[in-house]
């Protein structure tokens, strides 16, 4: 049997013949080859965005405001993502949204948390400091580094910012408000460059890749490990890909990502429009229909992902202790759901 993990990492990879190391009760399977999909531009939906600022600035951050309408597309919101047009109505509010959000990061009882600098002066433009905060929380944001044109441009924003309202914090934070309404943060842009292995053929650059594999197992934007992988230009070795795909099934957020995927291909957000005639089914209610959905999302996530420190068996015939099984199981078990 041909192991979860590394079917995600032949799939992302697009590499043929792929050959995992398998158990002497497993039968050899071989990748056929793939030549990978077209690079993408995929708007983060609600869940997502919501996510991405609690991983980047961590809790306590209210989100205001609407979001526009998901699309389900061949069955799946995830297709429909990449084909979504932005709304006029759409665009207001994710200026409202980033405006209010880089208001409460800067706000004066929590700015210490998140700048890692002391301005030279509060009324004037410290562009080493500003530079410093920009460029840390930009690399999340855009979930790459800035280039050296965007970083030139958010300064002069900022700076510009700073000498119309006699205020360092101010103007960083209509530096950072520009960042959060950028497009580069709204959509998930992919890049592709020349693979140097395979001659005439294309791959996602490194933070295409990173991106591509956080938002399907996390459902979620790239952490600071995997955006340092990325940076080192490992992340296309197959050994140092495998490594990572393994510790982000490891961490918790990888039960995040699984409800995500069930919810979205099981169309649980269609729950929400649905209505049924009480003289014939008088006990449904809304919160009926809420408590199914979390049941089989629960009773998924309890079959695929082992619970942290606990010793399990992925079958009658095999134990081990928790550390060695955590994501062998976890494998096993995505392979009997999927097939």
């Amino acid at each position: 049997m041909l192991a979860a993990g590394a079917i995600i990492t032949a799939s992302i990879l697009g590499s043929p013949s792929v050959q995992p190391a398998l158990a002497a009760d497993d039968t050899v399977a071989v990748e056929p080859e793939s030549l990978g999909g077209p690079v993408g531009i995929r708007r983060i939906n609600e869940e997502q965005y919501k996510r991405s600022i609690e991983d980047i600035f961590g809790t306590g951050i209210k989100i205001p405001g609407r979001f526009d309408p998901a699309l389900r597309e061949e069955g799946l919101l995830a297709i429909g993502d990449s084909h979504v047009n932005v709304s006029s109505a759409g665009l207001e509010q994710n200026e409202l949204r980033a405006r209010q959000i880089a208001s409460q990061v800067m706000a004066e009882d929590k700015r210490k948390t998140y700048l890692m600098c002391q301005p030279a002066s509060e009324t004037g433009f410290d562009s080493a400091c500003a530079a410093k905060f920009l460029s840390k929380y930009g690399r999340l944001i855009y979930r790459r580094p800035l280039t050296k044109v965007e970083m030139a441009s958010v300064l002069e924003v900022a700076s510009a910012a700073t000498a119309k309202t006699q205020s360092f914090y101010r103007g960083v934070e209509i530096g950072l408000s520009r960042m959060l309404y950028s497009p580069n943060f709204i959509f998930r842009l992919e890049r592709s460059e020349r693979d140097p292995l395979n001659p005439g053929r294309m791959r996602l650059d490194a933070y295409s890749l990173a991106t591509r594999l956080s938002f399907l197992l996390w459902n979620a934007p790239p952490d600071e490990e995997l955006l340092n992988v990325a940076a080192s230009g490992a992340l296309h070795n197959p050994a140092a890909l495998q490594k990572q795909v393994d510790r982000m099934m490891m961490s918790p957020r990888f039960a995040v990502g699984v409800r995500a995927y069930f919810a979205d291909m099981l169309g649980f957000n269609q729950f929400d429009g649905l209505s049924k005639d009480q003289l014939v089914y008088h006990k449904y209610t809304s919160q009926l229909a809420s408590d199914a959905r979390e049941q089989v999302l629960r009773t998924i996530v309890d079959q695929l992902v082992p619970a942290t420190g606990t010793i399990a068996t992925c079958s009658p015939h095999e134990k081990r202790s928790s550390a060695a099984i955590s994501v062998h199981c976890t494998r096993f078990r995505l392979m009997m759901v999927m097939g």
